[in-house]
């Protein structure tokens, strides 16, 4: 029957997510030198991926089992932002990703008034990072005053995943503790003045809380098992290194020259990429209603890829000569691009998969 606009399956969604995800690699391509595209939206990296990608993901993920199904307008006007940005109405896609910001903090506060979880208020706190990084951007067209609250956003709402699935494992209260003084202590640093003390305590708690995971998550467990769960558990364990290395580099000089660059990516593909990597096999079925298991060994060909290319982009703040930033850059792109591409393959191979089974039954 084709493709039905609908809230059970929203999949008219997904090409705009993908429409921003291309011109996001595309336009990061462009500004570290590669030149073989005009990508005319070049300074909008950021509000691209971190929004218009990024942001679309996770407000779909929590829209798509919400009880009204009207919040999935939030995703939806979040995804349209690129085609704004494209057409060089840049304010106005700014204004669609605040106003699905905006939407997401209202989802979750609905859910946290519902069921009052730690996990739900970390997420919270994280939609309204986003909320306020956006605002920053529309108020000032700077990116340096909103990043470090998009930084909070994909923080706080990873982290927050991370703690609803290790609920199981029993997490004494004193931890949980510790870890919102970790959270505590990045939100204080992004209030200071970043040339002073408050990288410093930004950078404590990157590296704090990604020791924490590193003891309390669930990750390490996968470990014992094989397939999917082995690879969620490799990815995962990759993602909490580099958040620690981000800390590290913060510490070390967050808006100091190439460090910048270094900061931003490292957190950004290394942490909140390896999270994609991560769950992207278990969450895009269950979006689109797919019964069915795409994990493939294929998958770690783009996850060694990514970190391999990541380590050549960070590795040119030590030596430029030997490790080249455009390189590992194009790469970077590369192994999303492949590791998306290959989903889709094993979406699609799953679903036909599904119907033969249902028609050699009829």
């Amino acid at each position: 029957m084709g493709i039905a606009f609908s809230f059970k399956k929203p999949v008219y969604i997904l090409p705009f997510i993908a429409l921003s995800l291309i011109f996001g690699i595309i336009t990061g391509w462009f500004r570290i030198g590669w030149e073989f595209s005009s990508a005319a939206s070049w300074p909008e990296h950021g509000a691209i991926m971190t929004g218009g990608f990024v942001g679309t993901l996770i407000c779909l993920e929590r829209t798509i089992s919400f009880k009204y199904k009207a919040a999935l307008i939030i995703p939806i006007i979040s995804s349209l932002s690129i085609v704004f940005f494209l057409l060089k109405y840049n304010d106005i896609a700014y204004w669609m990703l605040l106003t699905a910001s905006l939407g997401l903090c209202v989802v979750y506060f609905i859910i946290y008034f519902e069921h009052s979880e730690l996990y739900i208020l970390i997420m919270t706190a994280g939609a309204f990072t986003w909320l306020i990084g956006n605002i920053f951007l529309i108020q000032t067209h700077f990116y340096p005053n909103a990043v470090m609250w998009w930084i909070a956003f994909l923080f706080f709402t990873i982290l927050g995943e991370r703690l609803e699935l290790s609920r199981y494992l029993m997490i004494k209260f004193w931890q949980k503790i510790l870890l919102i003084i970790f959270l505590a202590l990045y939100v204080t640093g992004i209030l200071m003045p970043f040339h002073g003390s408050g990288g410093y305590l930004t950078a404590i708690s990157l590296i704090g809380s990604g020791l924490w995971l590193y003891k309390y998550d669930m990750a390490k467990k996968s470990l014992i098992k094989e397939g999917q769960h082995f690879y969620s558990g490799i990815v995962l364990l990759a993602g909490y290194a580099w958040l620690i290395i981000t800390g590290v580099l913060m510490a070390w000089g967050a808006y100091s020259g190439l460090f910048y660059d270094a900061v931003l990516h490292s957190f950004f593909l290394g942490f909140a990429f390896s999270m994609i990597f991560a769950h992207a096999p278990i969450i895009l079925p269950g979006i689109l209603k797919l019964q069915i298991n795409i994990f493939n060994r294929s998958l770690y060909l783009w996850f060694i890829l990514l970190q391999l290319s990541l380590i050549m982009r960070i590795a040119s703040v030590l030596d430029p000569v030997i490790f080249s930033k455009q390189i590992g850059g194009l790469l970077n792109g590369v192994a999303i691009s492949g590791f998306i591409i290959n989903i889709l393959f094993l979406l699609l191979r799953g679903k036909l998969s599904i119907r033969n089974k249902v028609l050699a039954k009829a």
